[in-house]
């Protein structure tokens, strides 16, 4: 056994070594066989947005762990779910029948996962960096088109129809591997976003269903567990059966009969509508005058004839361009879009020069980022 100098911020299992933290970075002398039981890394060395990953906290990933089990899944293709993969990882090395392959944008992950576990790869066009994909399809082909899943995290800001039209073709490529397996097989997918997104995903992927099960995030100022009353609003979509993805009955999670998949504790079944109606972690009431659950704290309106806040102004309609107000297009298609946007830029600029300069005591003055000129009051 070897010692090394691993320069990385990291967390150790073994919280007993000792190291000293210059520039935002933690030097360790590391035994070599205590680099593979890393955990999260890069949590704190990915500090810029562009750069940041969410990873889930220990529930979401015993929650995910027991899923696949039930699943009688042996192969997870981790896409952009790096805390997946390392748990998996660390579970194989210690005799688990469980694998995983991990395909993210960030190469850091390169040192510490070799070609035949780690790809790095953009889900957002589906393109491979710089190697063939014979370890990709050799993965998805162990098992002879059986228990094998995807599990994707895409960044919640991203196109939907992009990411959707990836999956697609990751399921189009995973049959024609396994054809002479199996003619009717699909791949399983477990997609993790907010519940706000539903409608864009049953736009491109209708055979995708959503899950009550509330993902929570370690590093998220908003998405932890207990940061929110309802709490968070990331839910699993996928195209799994939902009755066989067995929610914890320890964390309130009820399965209903009628709807043939678990609820949250909250998530009340509704006889007229026929449906657990709730998407927000909040109880719906039925508005029997709308025909429809509605969410707790909207009222019937009779003179609008729908249900909206006691404060609302009746007569209102609440479609219509955000910019303008007119009725006739939306915000996307508005013409004075492009205007609004160069005021909003500039107001931006503006501030900035003035924080400069209260700072500084110097006026900046630029068009844009990296192109700023400085001139002396």
């Amino acid at each position: 056994m070897y010692n090394v100098r691993v320069v990385l911020l990291v967390e150790f299992v073994d919280s007993t070594q000792t190291g000293s933290r210059r520039n935002g970075q933690l030097h360790l002398d590391t035994p070599t066989n205590q680099i593979s039981k890393c955990r999260w890394p890069f949590l704190r060395l990915a500090d810029r947005m562009q750069r940041k990953q969410y990873l889930f906290s220990e529930r979401t990933v015993d929650f995910i762990l027991s899923a696949l089990k039930d699943l009688q899944i042996t192969h997870v293709l981790c896409v952009g779910a790096p805390r997946i993969h390392e748990t998996i990882q660390n579970l194989h090395t210690e005799g688990s029948y469980m694998d995983s392959m991990l395909l993210d944008l960030d190469t850091r992950y390169m040192q510490f996962y070799s070609e035949e576990k780690f790809y790095k790869y953009n889900m957002f066009n589906n393109h491979f960096f710089g190697r063939n994909e014979e370890a990709l399809d050799k993965f998805l082909t162990l098992s002879q088109g059986k228990n094998v899943i995807m599990v994707t995290d895409p960044p919640f800001g991203g196109m939907v129809q992009a990411l959707a039209e990836s999956v697609k073709k990751f399921k189009i490529r995973y049959s024609e591997l396994n054809a002479d397996f199996c003619n009717n097989n699909e791949l399983p997918v477990l997609w993790f976003f907010p519940y706000f997104m539903e409608p864009k995903m049953k736009e491109y992927l209708p055979d995708f269903s959503m899950l009550d099960y509330k993902v929570d995030y370690n590093n998220h100022l908003l998405y932890k567990e207990g940061k929110k009353e309802r709490g968070s609003p990331v839910r699993i979509f996928t195209n799994v059966e939902p009755s066989k993805v067995i929610h914890p009955n320890a964390e309130g999670y009820w399965y209903c009969d009628v709807c043939k998949r678990y609820s949250a504790k909250e998530n009340l079944h509704c006889d007229i509508c026929g449906v657990c109606p709730s998407k927000d972690g909040r109880t719906y009431r039925h508005c029997y005058d709308c025909e429809r659950c509605v969410k707790p704290n909207k009222v019937h309106c009779k003179t609008c004839g729908r249900c909206d806040f006691p404060d609302h102004k009746c007569g209102v309609t609440p479609t219509g361009c955000h910019i303008c107000g007119n009725l006739e297009h939306k915000r996307r298609d508005c013409p004075q879009k492009d205007r609004k946007q160069d005021r909003l830029a500039m107001k931006r600029i503006d501030g900035a020069d003035r924080w400069m300069c209260r700072r500084w005591g110097k006026v900046i003055t630029g068009k844009a980022p990296g192109l700023l000129m400085i001139e002396e009051i």
